[in-house]
């Protein structure tokens, strides 16, 4: 994750600096540096639960800054891990996921093209928390998103998969979906949904879209996931 948030930050400091000359965006790319630089430096089994899952929320309030810098309007189409790490394409404007999920490769820059849509790529919340999970290829995917959304971040305290096909439906149980972040949520999902969607592209190595998320109170999410195991892979 440490890492991630390097990566995220140099790339948005250094464009936000020499093409968009936005001194905000400078600044969130300069403190994302800094926080991953700490958290890179620090062993991976000494990380409990709770400061994972606030440098989650963490993550999210940085592109929820980005997307609104950018009055972004689409919904994420999640990426395969390149170099280890999951990315997120969201099209500036609201253009229909599968525009993009059937076309070449997203270039990985703050600002870009893809499917004919110009859009924002980032690194979701999480892009790289299933890496860390040991023999994460053999598990489920039901196995994996239960140790990175119980165990590992504590935003959930259970997690059910149902596959229909291309469909993982998702139901997640107690689900910590703080902060409230309107941009954030209408284009990448809740924090949790955002992660399982993250999980599920570096599991299967597919593009991943959220077909659906509905929550019943404060706590209980139904998600509803599509790969695209017939994309072009990153």
């Amino acid at each position: 994750m440490g890492l991630a948030l390097l990566a995220f930050g140099a790339v948005v400091s250094a464009t936000s600096f020499f093409v968009l000359q936005s001194v905000p965006l400078t600044a969130l790319g300069l403190g994302a540096i800094m926080v991953g630089i700490a958290s890179a430096m620090l062993p991976p089994t000494s990380v409990p639960s709770s400061l994972v899952k606030e440098m989650l929320q963490n993550s999210a309030t940085n592109i929820e800054a980005i997307l609104e810098e950018f009055n972004v309007k689409g919904r994420a189409l999640y990426l395969p891990p390149r170099d280890g790490r999951v990315t997120a394409f969201i099209s500036i404007e609201d253009k229909p996921v599968l525009e993009v999920a059937s076309s070449g490769e997203v270039p990985l820059r703050v600002l870009s093209m893809a499917g004919g849509s110009r859009g924002v790529t980032v690194f979701p919340p999480g892009s790289e928390l299933p890496k860390s999970q040991d023999s994460y290829r053999e598990t489920t995917y039901e196995d994996l998103l239960r140790s990175v959304l119980v165990d590992a971040s504590e935003l959930a305290d259970s997690v059910k998969i149902t596959s229909q096909g291309d469909i993982e439906v998702v139901e997640i149980k107690s689900a910590k979906v703080v902060p409230r972040l309107p941009k954030f949520d209408a284009c990448l999902g809740s924090l949790p949904s955002s992660v399982a969607a993250s999980a599920l592209a570096y599991k299967t190595n597919s593009r991943v879209s959220i077909e659906g998320e509905e929550r019943y109170g404060d706590s209980r999410i139904i998600l509803t996931l599509r790969r695209y195991p017939g994309s072009v892979a990153e």
